[in-house]
């Protein structure tokens, strides 16, 4: 019985790859040697070393990073997703909510707040966001009272105002042609 071939060619982006696990090509290794190998490599990754990860994943597409010096904001080369060296997690930025860099945001990163106690930090940040979501309806019912307060109290004024400014200007021309010499021939 003849095996199918287990070398295989994407026709898109020319990358050859093995059939049978699925992985990027080895040639001369048989597929258990490979997987152990990427096992190795996961593991190796997963130490620390001088307070920090050998290495991390990208979010994305899961390639190793490792960081050698720098801060902890990480673009991958490849797929240019930005993301945490420290957590792990992408950089978002949502208006109102929070960043990544935010100590009190549910999107900030755990190692900036309470990064031994997860269950106060969770408890904390949701706080905070629960309080932030019931607020803003609310702020945005008084803003709208206030608006109309200001409409009813000052479009009535203003009203009141003109009403009293044209009949100023009334009287005024009124007097003017009762004062104008009358002329007689």
């Amino acid at each position: 019985m003849r095996r199918a071939p287990t070398k295989v060619q994407c026709v898109e982006c020319n990358l050859i790859w093995c059939f049978q696990c699925h992985s990027p090509w080895h040639d001369g290794i048989q597929c258990k040697e490979f997987r152990r190998g990427d096992r190795m490599l996961k593991k190796w990754a997963r130490e620390v070393h001088y307070g920090q990860h050998n290495a991390q994943q990208c979010p994305s597409c899961k390639v190793y990073i490792q960081r050698t010096k720098g801060c902890d904001h990480i673009v991958c080369l490849r797929c240019k997703t930005e993301f945490c060296y420290k957590c792990g997690g992408r950089f978002r930025d949502i208006k109102f909510i929070g960043d990544h860099y935010s100590e009190l945001s549910v999107l900030g990163c755990k190692y900036r707040f309470y990064p031994d106690r997860p269950l106060k930090r969770r408890l904390i940040r949701g706080s905070i966001l629960c309080g932030k979501i019931l607020a803003a309806p609310v702020i945005l019912c008084l803003a709208v009272v206030a608006g109309a307060v200001c409409a009813g109290i000052g479009l009535p004024a203003y009203c009141c105002f003109t009403l009293v400014r044209h009949i100023k200007a009334r009287r005024r021309r009124h007097h003017s042609k009762l004062k104008e010499p009358v002329l007689m021939s």
